[in-house]
């Protein structure tokens, strides 16, 4: 922790972080000046050296040279979906997509994107350029009035954005008289408080642990580019080296970890999980720690409170019950004594057993002594050696790959990928390219399915021979137009005489499923033709590797071999995948530059036809020698003008174009069709069930497939003492189907009673209770009794008798 100054990260603007980095000096700025313009000088002449190399290999002439030089610097000079787009443009080959269209002009107007540089030329604009700001202006710092301000803009202070919660974010910000948290306070001790709270002060947020990275070595920690945060003050006396400061007047830079060597290390043993003991050893002193309060034996009830640092502290978490101990309390950590007070060894001295000086003066010391001492126990580990001389013995090629997915191509980067089997380069492969199903297959460049890693390291050697051959046969052999051309009519002749033999053999009228003997010879002599040019080829590959040097195996191997991985799919090679992207492209931007004129075209239409609204026209009336209609208007503003017409004409082009692109770029996908439905899915339904001739509030929900499963369900649900038989509706009709049952229906279940409504029932109850409790309070013959009422005098009507008006006439008018 030394040489850290006080930083501004990035630019001299307000919300800028607060960080801590190495102090600057002007010689580590001039080296690094020098390296980067070594390195491009470098670059530079070797792109010099290639151009000059390859114009003197070429026969050209000066006016040639200059022209290809002007169209690299124009090439240069695009974008890059220019170039794509210019590359396409080949005006001697017949375009096959012509003929699908009926205006040939339109097609040749929009056939390559025109109008894609003029909307890129409005949507891509570079950003301008910041000017860059040295470090130096960004580490030196004012302090007065209690700012502590940049010195180069005496506006922009230290502040707080926004206090929340216990750790709060330094930035750069602007001066404000009337906010407390930009004023500080530097104390004697080297703290730097906050003037808003005493008990807060500058920290250094420390790095974070990162004990193990992929390659399986330890990443060093840094503390530059570390964030300056305002965190609670700690008292203690050792262990707070991250919140001591030192303000240089004179220089203007404020130092970081201004501490004395004994405080950072024991501020570095507790942010990198090392024990305290190893610093301080039995000595007692003031540092962060913890109670911890372990039990005397396994399965006892008491417990021994133990003092312990912080990080043995983490590591007991979640073992035993620790809380936090007193500020300014002297200790020295047990667990650096655990065996002599019987301890389990927890935290960094598991293995070691304390057993470690890791203070500043013997910390690089102990490290090569316990390596020395950990290479000395592998060596004489004879099972180890065993194992080194049989894997040895056994000569285990491992190869590297470059894996991509099989159908993307060279679109996204490859995994790079080392094993020495198939199944441990496909296990890691579905892994880390995130297929879905597991990784099955593994194929070369050319669709060749590699089975064995010995095949596969044949084929890099193989294909390695082959791309050495073409290069150099592309280099050294030129062959004259002359004899191309006598070549090509060769071919030509053969395939004549081949065309009319085979003509004759149709005229003869011989079957198709038969061969003839002329058919046969024909097969021969092609295949013997085919074999002498394979052979040739084959002699003139021998011939050309032969004056080379072909390098080993193992300087073949050292560059990844590019595979392609399937789960089961065929292979797909990566031109393909590539040409169908670019393929798309093309014809998106096609189908963009056609809509796009299109828009315009409307636009102009709209304005032409709001512009003769606008005028409100009324014409001229000229006289016409017709009878009908003796007088004509003429130039209204209600008839369209010729421009209008014209326009019109052309809208209605660029639509029926449009309609066309849009057809002939529509891609057909093939649908696999099933004969039948692969599985059929259960209907289960939901209903509400209640007992018949009870109240409402006893339904219950129940689930079922069939409706003898709807009763079995019911009957336990409801608790039923007689099993379930018939299911009602709330309109007392029975239901015999399944399919007559809708989901979440109130439903009715019988035991085998007709449907009763449930308010009648409980009257039926009630009745019965009445009758019970009649005959228990007055005896048996309480009941038995009748009802006998006296009649009217005047009028003479049975109150117990039928209504009036069920009775006869006669009798009612009595």
């Amino acid at each position: 922790m030394s040489k850290y100054v006080l930083e501004i990260e990035g630019n001299l603007v307000p919300t800028t972080r607060i960080i801590v980095n190495r102090q600057w000096s002007k010689d580590e700025e001039e080296k690094e000046i020098l390296v980067t313009t070594d390195t491009q000088s470098v670059k530079s002449s070797k792109q010099l050296s290639s151009k000059g190399f390859e114009e003197e290999e070429e026969d050209l002439t000066a006016h040639d040279r200059a022209h290809r030089l002007a169209d690299q610097r124009l090439n240069n000079l695009k974008w890059p979906w220019e170039r794509l787009v210019n590359a396409g443009n080949d005006d001697d080959d017949d375009d096959p997509e012509a003929h699908k269209y009926t205006d040939k002009e339109m097609y040749e107007r929009y056939k390559f994107g025109d109008q894609s540089e003029r909307i890129y030329s409005f949507c891509n604009h570079k950003p301008a350029s910041v000017p860059k700001i040295s470090r130096d202006t960004l580490q030196r710092f004012k302090f007065e009035d209690g700012y502590i301000s940049c010195a180069a803009n005496r506006e922009l202070v230290l502040g707080l954005m926004e206090q929340e919660g216990r750790v709060s974010q330094v930035l750069l910000v602007k001066r404000k008289p009337d906010d407390i948290n930009q004023r500080w306070v530097m104390k004697e001790n080297g703290e730097i408080r906050s003037k808003h709270s005493n008990q807060t002060c500058l920290t250094v947020s420390m790095p974070n642990n990162e004990p193990f990275s992929e390659d399986e070595e330890g990443r060093p920690l840094t503390f530059s580019g570390c964030p300056v945060t305002l965190q609670a003050r700690k008292t203690n006396r050792y262990g707070k080296a991250h919140q001591r400061w030192h303000y240089d007047a004179e220089t203007g830079f404020i130092h970081s970890f201004y501490a004395d060597p004994y405080d950072k290390e024991i501020t570095a043993a507790n942010k990198a999980d090392v024990c305290t003991f190893s610093i301080a050893g039995q000595d007692n002193i003031d540092q962060p720690g913890y109670v911890a309060e372990i039990p005397l034996s396994t399965g006892d009830k008491q417990c021994r409170e133990y003092l312990v640092c912080t990080s043995c502290a983490r590591a007991m978490r979640g073992r035993y019950k620790i809380n936090k101990l007193q500020n300014n309390v002297q200790f020295s950590c047990s667990m650096g004594e655990a065996k002599k007070l019987k301890l389990q060894q927890i935290g960094s001295f598991k293995v070691l057993n304390g057993k470690v000086d890791l203070s500043t003066h013997e910390a690089l010391l102990s490290l090569q002594d316990w390596e020395h001492k950990l290479r000395t126990l592998r060596d004489e580990t004879n099972v180890r050696t065993i194992a080194k001389e049989i894997s040895a013995a056994k000569a285990v090629k491992t190869v590297k790959i470059l894996a991509y997915k099989n159908g993307e191509g060279r679109l996204r980067p490859g995994e790079l990928i080392c094993g020495s089997t198939i199944e441990g380069i496909l296990d890691q492969c579905t892994y880390r390219l995130g297929l879905n199903s597991a990784a099955r297959r593994i194929y070369t460049e050319d669709g060749t399915m590699v089975m064995e890693i010995e095949d596969l390291i044949d084929w890099a050697v193989d294909n390695y021979k082959t791309l050495m051959a073409e290069y150099l046969q592309g280099k050294d052999t030129k062959v004259d137009d002359l004899e191309l051309e006598q070549e090509t009519e060769k071919q030509e002749q053969e395939t004549e005489k081949l065309d009319e033999q085979g003509k004759n053999l149709r005229e003869r009228g011989e079957g198709e499923g038969q061969d003839s003997q002329e058919e046969v010879q024909l097969d021969k002599d092609s295949a013997e033709v085919d074999q002498q040019e394979a052979n040739k080829v084959a002699k003139e590959r021998e011939m050309v590797l032969s004056q080379i040097q072909i390098p080993g195996t193992e300087t073949i191997l050292r560059y990844p071999i590019e595979v392609w991985i399937s789960s089961g799919k065929d292979f797909v090679a990566p031109e393909i995948v590539e040409s169908k992207i670019e393929n798309r492209r093309k014809k998106r931007v096609f189908r963009s530059a056609v809509s796009l004129e299109l828009d315009i075209e409307k636009h102009i239409l709209r304005q032409m036809k709001a512009r003769r609204y606008e005028e409100m026209d009324p014409g001229e009336l000229k006289p016409t020698r017709s009878s009908k209609q003796p007088v004509v208007i003429e130039g209204n503003w209600q008839e369209p003008s010729v421009e209008e017409q014209l326009k019109h004409d052309t809208v209605h082009k660029l639509e029926t174009h449009l309609a066309e692109v849009k057809k002939n770029q529509k891609e057909t996908t093939k649908t696999i069709g099933t004969s039948g439905r692969l599985y059929k899915q259960p209907d289960t339904k939901r209903v509400m069930v209640y007992p018949n001739g009870e109240s409402l509030e006893r339904a219950v929900y129940v689930w079922g497939n069939t409706l003898e499963e709807l009763l079995d369900n019911s009957t336990a649900k409801l608790g039923m003492w007689q099993k379930a038989r018939f299911i009602y509706t709330m309109e007392g009709k029975l239901v015999t189907k399944f399919n007559d049952i809708n989901k979440d229906e109130l439903l009715c279940v019988s035991g085998g009673k007709p449907f009763t409504k449930p308010q009648g029932y409980r009257d039926v109850i009630e009745i019965k209770a009445n009758w019970t409790r009649a005959r228990k309070e007055y005896g048996p013959s309480a009941t038995d009794f009748t009802v006998d009422a006296p009649l009217n005098p005047k009028v003479n009507v049975d109150p117990f008798g039928p209504p009036a008006l069920t009775m006869p006439p006669e009798e009612t008018a009595n």
